[in-house]
């Protein structure tokens, strides 16, 4: 457990407010968390009305899955990693008008243009235009597309650590990774363990084929039940926990292959 947040309120709807609001405002850099997902459980229409039973994660939320980040978040982090201009072939970056790089986080391309003061990033099919207004580690003020907000960021080995919006993101840069290590980075075959926990029960066997969204994997952590799953169709190669066993962050529990 790295902290234990505590809400108070006259009423459960007013402490469960401000619980949430107090989880999006908790800042962890670098560390997965379930914060969002314990802020999502606080915000649910059958928790907020008092209708939740013992069965409520199993039912609402089955799987824990990490923050995906959207387009705005993408070109943010990669002009992050511009201005901060710490490692590679970034270190030839200028504010010269019309300078283009590129970025690519795990299977996720970012192509970046700077010219007058701007960033212009194409990611996730969108085009986002955005002005670093203030740099001040551990914060950057931002203008995104005419709107102003503030981030906190922490830049490390090519990693762009970012908090926004209630969410945590960390995006490492594998444009100058080698071969394998991008395709490790963008390939769905490893499920492993998101945190610290107990394995409770495994639902395959090497040669199963499951669909996405089934739990696999359940996972007791911090006194709750988490279902893991893959988000596409897949063939179980290879088991490698049972239950009874001690993971941690990072751990291999299953390997797959496509259909």
């Amino acid at each position: 457990m790295i902290a234990k947040v505590i809400a108070r309120g006259a009423t459960r709807d007013e402490a469960r407010e401000r619980l949430a609001r107090g989880l999006d405002d908790t800042v962890v850099l670098g560390v997965p968390t379930n914060k969002a997902f314990l802020a999502d459980v606080l915000r649910d229409d059958e928790f907020a009305a008092q209708g939740a039973t013992t069965d409520f994660l199993g039912r609402r939320f089955a799987t824990i899955e990490a923050a995906r980040p959207d387009a705005a978040t993408l070109a943010i982090a990669a002009a992050l990693l511009a201005a901060h201009a710490a490692f590679g072939e970034w270190n030839s970056w200028s504010n010269n008008p019309g300078r283009a790089m590129r970025v690519k986080f795990a299977d996720i391309d970012v192509a970046l243009r700077f010219a007058t003061g701007t960033y212009h990033a194409s990611a996730a099919g969108s085009d986002i235009t955005l002005r670093i207004a203030s740099l001040d580690p551990p914060h950057a003020r931002v203008v995104l597309d005419q709107v102003d907000e503030t981030v906190t960021f922490l830049i490390e080995d090519g990693t762009a650590h970012l908090a926004r919006a209630g969410r945590n993101y960390s995006l490492e840069n594998t444009i100058l990774a080698p071969p394998q290590r991008r395709a490790a980075a963008a390939s769905d075959g490893r499920l492993v363990a998101p945190m610290n926990g107990r394995v409770v029960a495994v639902h395959v066997t090497a040669g199963d084929t499951v669909v996405a969204g089934r739990a696999l994997v359940v996972l007791e952590a911090m006194k709750m039940e988490h279902g893991l799953s893959v988000p596409a169709p897949a063939r179980v190669k290879a088991v490698h926990v049972a239950p009874g066993a001690q993971v941690a962050p990072g751990h291999l529990l299953i390997e797959l292959e496509p259909t």
